[in-house]
């Protein structure tokens, strides 16, 4: 039931042939004719939001600004309402309602209401370069959700990344109205930004989050050092100073390519002493770096 419990009966007003309807994301819309005795006939409109109390509805409000008195003489009103949900997105709803545009007659408004846009969406966690199933929260304000009706219906919840490429977007789940899954495919790094697109067109963004794709070194590579070797030819020490750094092996072979001798290393500096087992005398081909 819906009535006036503000005004005093002098200037109430009255309510008159609704019809409701619910959406599939749980919010209500009832249509009616809104007049009283001091009020045209409008056509009207009160929501109420899935979140709401029970038993409550939003204060009704106009939408058609009547100036024309009706008096119905052998012409009877319509006594018609209409309220439905979009077929489209089960979520837009749609009221047609009975107003007086011009003196002693009566005409129909068909007026749109959506709902409120969805959720502000925040990534659980930043993804890499590469394919990942990702989180997606919401943070809800003024009745913000996201939804989805399911299959069978031609518009359906979406997901959308910008940025400096193209980012592919799969198997969008809808977990709750502040839940999401998706598959997302990063190809570049860079600052990308999240869109989540109702059914019903509207859409909330993502603060811009940046994506790292770092190259990994591949394992057992070997690319030569460069390196100062004297003397040539050996006679107690062979040294090698490096203009690289880091953790090497250094083989030491012979003309023939034979390793002769094979260490691990991370200094630029390195002595070597010939003993009785090292037959190298020339310092050819001798440094290589996995």
């Amino acid at each position: 039931m819906l009535y006036d419990n503000v005004n005093q009966t002098p200037s109430a007003q009255y309510y008159t042939y609704p019809t409701i309807a619910l959406s599939g994301q749980g919010h209500s819309l009832m249509g009616f004719t809104s007049a009283g005795p001091a009020k045209y006939c409008q056509a009207a409109a009160a929501n109420r939001y899935r979140t709401d109390a029970a038993a409550t509805f939003n204060l009704p409000a106009d939408f058609t600004t009547v100036t024309s008195s009706y008096n119905p003489g052998a012409n009877r009103w319509g006594d018609f309402t209409q309220t439905v949900v979009a077929p489209s997105d089960d979520m837009t709803l749609w009221t047609f309602s009975q107003y007086t545009p011009t003196s002693n007659g009566w005409g129909v408004r068909a007026a749109q209401f959506k709902a409120p846009r969805p959720a502000t969406p925040t990534l659980a966690a930043i993804p890499s370069c590469g394919t990942a199933t990702v989180t997606i929260n919401g943070t809800s304000s003024n009745h913000s959700e996201f939804f989805d009706p399911g299959a069978g219906y031609s518009k359906r919840l979406r997901v959308t990344v910008t940025g400096p490429a193209a980012v592919t977007v799969s198997n969008v789940i809808f977990v709750n109205p502040t839940k999401l899954t998706a598959n997302l495919t990063f190809t570049t790094g860079g600052s990308y930004t999240l869109i989540v697109i109702n059914p019903d067109g509207q859409f909330t963004k993502s603060a811009p989050f940046t994506v790292s794709c770092s190259t990994a070194r591949k394992a057992n590579t070997t690319e030569e050092l460069k390196a100062d070797i004297y003397p040539d030819p050996v006679h107690d020490v062979l040294s090698l100073e490096f203009e690289n750094s880091g953790e090497a092996t250094i083989q030491l072979m012979d003309n023939n390519g034979h390793v002769l001798r094979q260490l691990q290393s991370s200094n630029n500096n390195i002595k070597l002493k010939k003993n009785n087992n090292s037959s190298y005398q020339h310092a050819s081909n001798i440094v290589h770096k996995n």
